[in-house]
């Protein structure tokens, strides 16, 4: 993405997200699975 300063500039915004980013996407992930998990072994009981 392109942003314009106000000033003259052009700023791009970098392309790689922050370790925070990346811990949440995992995070995330894991937990969806886990939910995914849990819910076909209790449909399978």
């Amino acid at each position: 993405m392109f942003g314009f300063d106000g000033v003259g500039g052009v700023i791009v915004n970098p392309g790689v997200p922050e370790p925070s980013v990346w811990i949440q996407l995992i995070v995330g992930f894991g937990l969806a699975g886990v939910a995914a998990r849990r819910r076909r072994a209790l449909a399978g009981a």
